[in-house]
């Protein structure tokens, strides 16, 4: 982009447990949002076909709201999310994601034209913790030169080369923000600054597919 030069390029522990002690179920298969498709399409490679239909529950901490029980830039390290209220307790995170439990499950957003697939780092079912620590990770990884032409426009190159600017300079240690500058673009950069994590929703792509929300 003119004037600007492009470069491309301690988790939350978790035991699991199933228990959904502290919230009462939402409806059936989670929150409905309008599906993830965006410029990508359906027909995208990025997007899975549905698995034969199931009845699946999000936990209610992952939950789209409004006003979501989790606060949490996905920008930040997974160390600085806190709880909405106080009478949450950090056990939550160590519960099953999902219900029933899944050994895996795919997030997808109209902002990335790629799949993240989130799976458990201890035990046999994904936990609420490896959902806030999988989405971290993925988010992380550079952006190729290929991956950031394939950008519908300039213009929405622009506004992600932007959202990269402004990333870097929240960071307020010169050194560490010289390290991150070199380091490039990164998927993160796509969501362009809407990085309040607002929850997920159910998409029509399956049960184990949901779509992240943010603002």
């Amino acid at each position: 982009m003119p004037g600007k030069h492009v470069r491309f390029a301690a988790d939350i522990p978790a035991t699991p447990s199933p228990t959904w002690s502290q919230f009462s179920l939402p409806s059936t298969s989670g929150p409905k949002t309008p599906s993830p498709v965006s410029h990508y399409g359906l027909d995208s490679p990025y997007f899975t076909k549905p698995l034969p239909q199931m009845t699946v529950q999000i936990h209610p901490a992952l939950g789209y709201s409004t006003t979501p029980h989790l606060n949490y830039d996905i920008s930040c390290h997974p160390s600085t999310l806190t709880p909405a209220h106080p009478s949450l307790s950090p056990a939550i995170l160590s519960e099953a994601a999902t219900r029933p439990p899944l050994p895996s499950i795919t997030l997808v957003s109209q902002y990335l034209p790629w799949k993240l697939e989130i799976k458990p780092t201890v035990g046999h079912f994904v936990t609420v913790s490896d959902v806030i620590n999988g989405m971290y990770r993925a988010l992380r990884l550079t952006v190729s030169k290929v991956e950031y032409a394939a950008l519908p426009s300039l213009a929405a190159q622009q506004r992600v080369t932007d959202a990269y600017s402004h990333r870097c300079a929240r960071i307020l240690d010169s050194s560490a923000k010289q390290v991150e500058m070199q380091k490039g673009l990164k998927r993160i950069d796509f969501f362009v600054n809407k990085n309040r994590f607002m929850g997920l929703s159910s998409t029509p792509l399956g049960p184990h597919v949901w779509s992240i929300n943010v603002s």
